[in-house]
């Protein structure tokens, strides 16, 4: 995962490191062309070719000398929803209250300008 951690603190930035080994985080795999037009997903998850390039969605050398039985994916792209690893962080109580620095910064900035 990779946040701005420009004006945070070290045990910060261990929190986030560690969320991931400390909780059952995930990362989604999907298909997509190999040229990264489109993905693979919704409409156009039963395609076999792009809509965009007409390129194939499956390597055509080993799928032709597997004649058709091994369909091995020309690209694909690792999504780690955020979600999981904010909730994680939420819940340990040192980084859920730097998490709200900007916040009470920002209030702060606030009182002073008027």
């Amino acid at each position: 995962m990779f946040l701005a951690l420009e004006h945070s603190s070290e045990a910060a930035y261990e929190d986030i490191r560690t969320a991931g080994s400390s909780s059952m985080l995930s990362v989604v795999v999907d298909h997509m062309c190999i040229n990264t037009c489109v993905a693979f997903v919704g409409p156009y998850a039963d395609r076999e070719t792009c809509p965009e390039r007409r390129t194939l969605r499956y390597d055509q050398v080993k799928l032709q000398s597997s004649r058709g039985k091994v369909k091995v994916l020309q690209a694909v792209f690792h999504t780690i929803p955020i979600g999981p690893h904010m909730q994680a962080l939420w819940r340990n109580l040192d980084s859920a209250r730097q998490m709200q620095y900007r916040r009470q910064r920002t209030q702060q900035i606030a009182v002073e300008l008027i």
